[in-house]
């Protein structure tokens, strides 16, 4: 049915791994390039420093840490300004609930609310600080693995502050489109609340304006869908949270350089460790502030390069026309109403769950019967929905998906 938007050639740049990989949303697949340049820029270091001193390469692998930003802020159509460079969504998320709590916005009488089928860090980061400063967790029952925005809009009275809510459900791979993020960061912004989204599951799938939509924190993780497990992710930070709270800490390259630069900075008989240099008010001063991560950096940075050479249009159509192709087929074996999520295109991305009758134990089988035949997927649950995930990218064909319906139907014969 589906034809792909992307190459087939694209589905053979992985090899040594299951013969049908379909779980992107646990962990994406390093093409041969990005792995390359990682190679590469561990080779140099590990290699003699050609006349460098230790500053000059600091320095070099410093502008290769804002060329991962710049190429993050240009495909999210931001300033680099913007963007924070993270390890992880959890350490984003972190950062977040640290400074703002700590920061005074949140006491007693207010709360953060959440879906109830939020990955458990979204709930987990702001447990401690809950119990030191007296705000609530709201917790918003979602609608059979769905988050609906009426159910988002009601539940955000004056009290709530802070909104955490995923773009795409890890679980049953539901999405809220640019009209939810839209009201309900609408909606917040009229009380002072602030719109935090995790994004790892959406980042490099499908295109969102965090601008026009109002958000005012995106994070993601570089290990899934952007193709990129070396440890550095991304966060975008809008004005008015940057300028609504601080780090709870500064290092020193949360500060503006120095007029003379670093290096001559360094070498000053005259300078002391409570020398006053301003922060700078950007997204970077949620960042550890010390010696960045350079081969996540290297990493993320070739990513992105493959994900703009493919175009995030192409990957969306991509993908989604492999999920719409997956439905059909789930469809004719009868399964259409096992399939987690709703049907409509705008809230779908690269996730398709399949939650069968016969509950966990009978989907734990069908996992087992899918991996005896090297294909690779998943199973999630949370409160109370969940089933067997598959999740596809951009090295996934059309091949493959009808291959995988084939084992389904084949288990789903009476004595299989």
């Amino acid at each position: 049915m589906a034809s792909s938007s992307l190459p087939d050639s694209q589905g053979a740049v992985v090899t040594g791994l299951p013969e049908i990989y379909l779980d992107f949303a646990s962990m994406g697949l390093v093409s041969p390039r990005v792995a390359q340049r990682v190679r590469d820029a561990i080779d140099t270091l590990a290699g003699p420093p050609l006349g460098q001193t230790g500053t000059q390469r600091t320095l070099e692998m410093m502008d290769v840490v804002e060329r991962a930003r710049r190429s993050i802020a240009q495909w999210l159509g931001v300033e680099p300004r913007h963007i924070a460079l993270i390890d992880n969504t959890t350490h984003g998320l972190g950062v977040l609930a640290a400074s703002l709590t700590a920061s005074g916005y949140l006491g007693r009488g207010d709360a953060v609310a959440l879906p109830d089928i939020e990955f458990i860090s979204s709930a987990l980061v702001w447990r401690r600080a809950q119990v030191r400063y007296g705000f609530q967790i709201r917790v918003i029952p979602s609608r059979q693995g769905c988050v609906v925005l009426d159910d988002l809009l009601e539940a955000c009275d004056q009290a709530v502050r802070v909104v955490v809510v995923s773009a795409v459900q890890e679980v049953t791979g539901d999405r809220l489109g640019s009209r939810a993020f839209t009201e309900l960061a609408k909606h917040l912004h009229a009380r002072g609340g602030f719109l935090i989204v995790d994004g790892i599951q959406e980042a490099g799938v499908r295109r969102r304006d965090l601008r026009l939509e109002g958000v005012d924190a995106y994070i993601a993780g570089g290990h899934k869908w952007l193709g990129s497990p070396f440890g550095l992710g991304f966060m975008y930070v809008s004005d008015r949270l940057i300028e609504s709270c601080d780090s709870v800490f500064h290092g020193y390259l949360s500060l503006w350089e120095p007029p003379r630069g670093w290096d001559e900075y360094l070498s000053d008989r005259s300078r002391h460790p409570l020398d006053w240099l301003p922060v700078r008010q950007e997204a970077r001063k949620f960042e550890a502030g010390g010696m960045p991560n350079y081969v996540g950096a290297v990493g993320l940075a070739a990513a992105m390069e493959e994900i703009e050479s493919l175009g995030i249009d192409n990957i969306e159509q991509h993908v989604l026309g492999l999920n719409r192709h997956f439905r059909d087929n789930l469809r004719v074996m009868g399964l259409t109403e096992f399939v987690l999520g709703r049907p409509d295109p705008d809230a779908q991305a690269g996730i398709v769950t399949l939650s069968l009758p016969g509950g966990v134990e009978r989907e734990r089988q069908l996992l087992h019967w899918l991996r005896s035949r090297r294909v690779a997927v998943t199973l999630r649950s949370i409160a109370g929905v969940g089933g067997v995930r598959f999740s596809f990218y951009t090295p996934t064909t059309v091949a493959e998906i009808d291959r995988c319906s084939t084992y389904i139907e084949a288990f789903l014969r009476p004595g299989a």
